[in-house]
């Protein structure tokens, strides 16, 4: 939640009280820089490089009763489209996270800034990385929700 959702949505600060309030209300316990895998299963995602601990799932379902899976959205959806592993072509998710580490301090490249951007689809991660470009001075930004397929096929309805 604190490195994809901006802060003008959810306030860091009540992200960390509700993690205390969990803790001391319900003593829910909690594992962060934790990556949770299937046994053999490992594999390198964005997010990676925070990573302390490395712990299998089968592991955790021996130890409690019931188990809540809340991981967010660390995996961006692929077109599937030629070009769309060209050279500063970012899934939301990506610019998002690049721009909060850079934020925070924690890498000294800035997030690639063109002239021209469109983001292409309608959730809340392009609706994010679409005010995030504003704010960055891009005004030549185009948001487009249509579905993906007709705009390929040059419809209009």
């Amino acid at each position: 939640m604190l490195f994809a959702i901006p802060s003008h949505r959810i306030d860091p600060d009540s992200i960390v009280d509700g993690v205390e309030d969990l803790k001391n209300r319900l003593s829910v316990k909690f594992y962060f820089n934790t990556k949770v895998f299937a046994k053999g299963l490992k594999r390198h995602d964005k997010g990676d490089d925070l990573v302390k601990n490395f712990v299998d799932l089968e592991d955790i379902a021996n130890r409690y009763k019931a188990i809540l899976i809340a991981i967010g959205t660390w995996n961006s959806r692929r077109l599937g489209i030629e070009g769309e592993d060209s050279k500063n072509v970012l899934s939301a998710l990506e610019y998002l996270y690049h721009w909060k580490l850079y934020e925070m301090g924690l890498i000294s490249e800035k997030p690639p800034k063109g002239n021209r951007v469109i983001v292409i689809g309608a959730g809340l991660s392009a609706v994010n990385a679409t005010e995030k470009l504003w704010k960055q001075a891009q005004r030549s930004t185009w948001f487009i929700e249509e579905p993906l397929p007709k705009l390929l096929q040059g419809s209009t309805q």
